[in-house]
């Protein structure tokens, strides 16, 4: 079990990324969050359902990575799915024991989010975009916890829109380390525009926001055109700062 958990955590799960990526659904809430106790712990619970997720996709996209470098860890899939299990029943207690409604929220979307794996995983489109779908949740999630804890109104424009954006963000990146094949790039600018529009739609309309928000995304498109070194975290930085300045 340790060596199968040391193999799968050299080769699959970069826990500085994971990180990153709990900043940006951090950063990405309305209000932002204070540091506090009660915000410590939704961070760690959050940072760990990243990370449980990340294994999940893994362990479902077995078929689809059999092919692929460094994949050691796919001799000890029973290994790994029965921790797995153990991790997702202490996660959703946890989750529901903190907030019942939210916690029922991720347990229904464990569920469905299953079902679409069976279904769909093994298809080209289905291996692509199943993984994403794990970020706008976890951050409406989120997001209705913390309007629930201060005492604001549900608002389902606002989870759509962030939602989507963060989808699409988080797409764009994973289109970024991809090979480059016929359409990807025009595929990638796509996301790159659909992320950006998402922040610009509740942005205060103005000079500077359009202006930023267009200087921001050609930079990206240009540092996936030219494959720059580390695009995809500049473009993630970028991304979270236009969100960050005008919101």
């Amino acid at each position: 079990m340790i060596e199968a958990l040391n193999i799968y955590l050299k080769q699959r799960l970069n826990l500085a990324e994971r990180l990153g990526t709990l900043a940006i659904l951090l950063l990405f809430l309305r209000p932002l969050p204070t540091f506090t106790f009660q915000t410590c712990v939704i961070a760690i619970l959050l940072f760990f359902a990243l990370v449980m997720l990340r294994v999940y996709d893994d362990l479902m996209q077995v078929k689809n990575d059999a092919e692929k470098p460094k994949r050691d860890y796919i001799n000890w899939t029973s290994v790994l799915k029965k921790l797995l299990r153990i991790s997702a029943l202490i996660f959703c207690a946890l989750t529901i024991v903190l907030d019942f409604k939210t916690g029922c929220l991720f347990v229904g979307f464990i569920v469905v989010n299953h079902l679409l794996y069976l279904s769909f995983v093994n298809n080209r489109f289905g291996a692509l975009i199943l993984p994403l779908l794990k970020y706008p949740v976890l951050f409406c999630c989120l997001q209705m916890y913390v309007w629930e804890a201060n005492g604001l109104r549900l608002n389902g424009q606002s989870l759509l829109v962030f939602g989507a954006a963060l989808f699409f963000a988080f797409l764009s990146v994973d289109l970024f380390d991809e090979p480059r094949t016929r359409g990807r790039i025009q595929i990638t600018w796509l996301s790159l525009f659909f992320s950006f529009s998402c922040v610009l739609f509740y942005a205060p309309i103005s000079l500077n926001t359009v202006l930023f928000g267009g200087l921001f995304f050609i930079t990206s498109a240009l540092l996936h055109l030219f494959k720059v070194p580390y695009s995809s975290y500049f473009f993630i930085i970028l991304f979270t700062t236009f969100k960050l300045i005008f919101l």
